[in-house]
């Protein structure tokens, strides 16, 4: 993969006097204006078919209108800031900007009469928010691009540049289908073992006015089957999916500053007043089959004062679904032994020694997994000095006051299986012979953004010095995995050991360049080892489908 460095236009290149979006809006047909930008944002591939079409689109489809001298300046600008005057590498459309000005304009809610629409208002207001996005990158690019830039600064200067495109470095559809689907069938399993949560998941569900997760999964499923070819749908007020459709188009946006799309990520319908909806985004929709539905479940069982929550990270993420994906992975290959496994050992003090939620060992290479069901705050993430996001991701991976998080709790483990603590279940392993994997998994899906690894890597270095050299020259980088990988690569990644050092020489190698040097372990094994293409050993999930709701409907 190379690197394109691409200049995103703004309104200052087109236009000498400031307008506001508040009068901006009022000169904007809202369902005209949104019906166009959803149609924009799922047809966005074809505006970059070659270099003249974003050009042609903009002039002849947006703002056809427009002077024949706006439309020569329009075309000098695109000329003036191409390099080599290739002008695929200047851009005005971008997904983040197209999402951005939907939340907008949901935000302020305008209604004027459709013969009122200006589209160059719309134009303007895209324009104006393209400046908004470049603002926030020019804060930390004045901060970490300076002078001689030291690795420090060069990963942190990457990680702030992902935050700002994270949410547009989307998996393929395919795997945010299949992944959301299989955690939707773990998560269904599991949860009717457990009648501790019964009431809270009832009361969810008749919000819906359905009483099973499957008729909620149903509904979901059937935006998605219309997404793939349609931006809106239609549905009879009487049916049954009236009730969670309206439901996911409720869009109460309390503020125009940037919040990452949460709110219509979370509600990715627009309802028409002719009754029609709208989908704001495909893969925000994707994002409803399991994910999005987490998400509202949580909310909701916080306000029932309900340990949903906890529960669900300690017994289903790091147990339950670990425990599920890793299988799909391994299967009986190697040695396997999970916490509970391991506990289940009688020896004196077993629950004062800590111990990895996964332990597994190939040879000598041992693989020592921690799963976290932490996310990074949304409000860390929207802190405009971007301090806030490094604070809240080391206090939840790498030490909290004197906690010890995943990155030292790895260390720890290692410290204690080369001290020969962890011999009374793997009897056979030779301790000073062992090369070690320090693996983190999350749910979280910024970690799957630029310099994550890096950084994690950068706070344990200092612990790394700590450890005896012929102990450290057997410890590998940490990795951080997201467990969505597991699920959609599956048997792919038995031979993780391979890929995990070859992801780290990739870091290594000063060929590689700018973005593609920091990218995370998910972008590596995509875009390198996978060349994106769909691969799924779907006898590996032969047990996770097993009695699942769905195999059961396919019957």
């Amino acid at each position: 993969m190379k690197t394109k460095l691409i200049s995103r236009l703004g309104y200052k290149e087109f236009y000498k006097n400031s307008e506001s979006i508040d009068v901006l809006v009022k000169q904007i047909h809202l369902e005209s204006a949104l019906e166009f930008l959803v149609l924009i944002n799922k047809n966005e591939h074809l505006v970059y078919q070659n270099e003249y079409s974003e050009i042609r689109f903009i002039l002849r489809e947006w703002i056809p209108d427009a002077s024949e001298d706006f439309k020569t300046n329009f075309i000098r600008v695109f000329i003036e800031h191409s390099e080599r005057k290739n002008l695929k590498n200047v851009k005005i459309i971008n997904k983040i900007s197209t999402l951005r000005t939907i939340e907008i304009l949901l935000k302020k809610k305008i209604n004027i009469e459709k013969v009122s629409h200006n589209p160059e208002s719309l134009f303007k207001l895209y324009l104006i928010l393209n400046d908004e996005i470049a603002n926030r990158l020019e804060v930390f690019t004045k901060k970490y691009l300076v002078g001689n830039l030291s690795m420090s600064n060069e990963i942190r200067l990457h990680l702030h540049l992902g935050l700002n495109q994270y949410l547009i470095n989307t998996d393929l559809a395919n795997k945010k289908l299949w992944v959301e689907a299989l955690k939707f069938v773990q998560f269904e399993k599991w949860i009717n073992t457990k009648p501790e949560l019964e009431n809270t998941l009832t009361r969810y569900l008749e919000k819906f006015n359905v009483k099973t997760l499957y008729e909620l999964f149903t509904l979901i499923f059937r935006i998605g089957q219309v997404a793939i070819n349609h931006h809106k749908f239609s549905i009879d007020e009487q049916e049954k999916g009236i009730t969670f459709f309206n439901y996911i188009s409720n869009h109460n946006i309390n503020s125009s500053e940037w919040n990452e799309l949460s709110e219509i990520m979370k509600n990715p319908l627009y309802r028409m007043d002719n009754g029609e909806y709208l989908i704001i985004d495909f893969y925000f929709v994707l994002n409803k089959f399991f994910t999005g539905m987490y998400h509202d479940l949580l909310n909701f069982s916080n306000s029932e004062n309900s340990n949903f929550h906890q529960v669900y990270s300690s017994d289903f993420v790091e147990k339950y679904l670990l425990g599920n994906a890793v299988n799909s992975v391994f299967g009986n290959k190697y040695i396997q032994f999970n916490e509970d496994k391991i506990k289940s050992y009688k020896v004196k003090n077993i629950n004062n020694l800590a111990l990895p939620d996964y332990y597994i060992r190939n040879g000598n290479k041992v693989f020592l997994f921690e799963c976290k069901n932490s996310l990074v705050s949304l409000i860390a993430k929207l802190d405009s000095k971007f301090e806030k996001v490094e604070t809240d991701f080391k206090n939840k991976f790498y030490e909290s006051g004197n906690k010890n998080k995943a990155a030292k709790q790895l260390l720890n483990f290692i410290n204690l299986s080369n001290d020969g603590k962890y011999s009374f279940f793997d009897t056979c392993a030779k301790n000073n012979n062992l090369i070690y994997y320090p693996i983190i998994i999350t749910t979280d899906d910024t970690l799957t953004s630029l310099s994550f690894n890096n950084l994690i890597n950068e706070y344990v270095i200092k612990d790394l010095n700590e450890i005896d050299d012929k102990l450290k020259m057997r410890i590998k980088p940490i990795t951080i995995i997201h467990i969505n990988d597991l699920l959609y690569r599956t048997t792919y990644l038995k031979r993780l050991d391979v890929l995990i050092d070859a992801y780290h020489k990739h870091f290594e190698n000063s060929k590689n360049l700018y973005f593609d040097r920091f990218i995370s372990f998910t972008d590596y094994i995509e875009i390198f080892v996978f060349k994106r293409k769909k691969s799924i050993d779907y006898k590996s999930l032969e047990k996770v489908m097993k009695e699942s709701v769905l195999s059961e409907k396919e019957e």
